[in-house]
């Protein structure tokens, strides 16, 4: 893994461990769910293509067609395979950290989260994210996601139904 992952990978897991901490999950657990959530990105798109026929793995279109969103479903994968790592509630942190998802468990929320507020990050809004993390878990997660959806929408990417799902659960709740 290219240092700059293996750095970010060190401190979405140690922005793991706070929310953890914060929100009452497992620290251990989301430290390593959060060291692993980008487990993926050490192959290049062609490769994670082919890891996803070899894996079986039955993906949307959307999915399929970036790097960015495929990553992190073959990343659970090879967690599984590679690492032996059965625990499902790691396996779907790690697979829907980058679109979220309606009905995310506490562990899930917290990586998808994590991603986003771990001290390497500078986005505009990152700071204000972060402050409401230490505030409220579902709040800190809408601003994520609002600025997640934003960013793809500026960007003329391909938006996954999964994360307005996924955002419109947050205001429903």
């Amino acid at each position: 893994m290219p240092p700059r992952f293996y750095r970010h990978s060190l401190e979405a897991a140690e922005a793991a461990v706070y929310l953890a901490e914060r929100y009452g999950a497992s620290e251990e657990v989301a430290y390593l769910a959060g060291l692993l959530h980008d487990y993926g990105k050490a192959y290049n798109y062609e490769k994670l293509l082919q890891w996803t026929e070899e894996l079986g793995l039955e993906l949307d279109w959307i999915t399929l067609s970036s790097n960015k969103l495929l990553h992190a479903p073959v990343g659970a994968a090879l967690i599984k395979k590679e690492l032996g790592i059965t625990d499902q509630s790691i396996l779907d942190a790690v697979a829907y950290h980058t679109t979220g998802r309606s009905g995310m468990s506490l562990l899930e929320k917290i990586i998808y989260l994590s991603d986003y507020i771990e001290p390497g990050r500078d986005y505009e809004g990152a700071e204000k994210i972060r402050q409401i993390a230490a505030e409220d878990l579902d709040k800190a997660l809408l601003a994520a996601v609002d600025t997640a959806i934003c960013s793809v929408v500026r960007r003329r990417l391909f938006l996954h139904p999964r994360s307005v799902e996924f955002r419109n659960s947050l205001l429903v709740d």
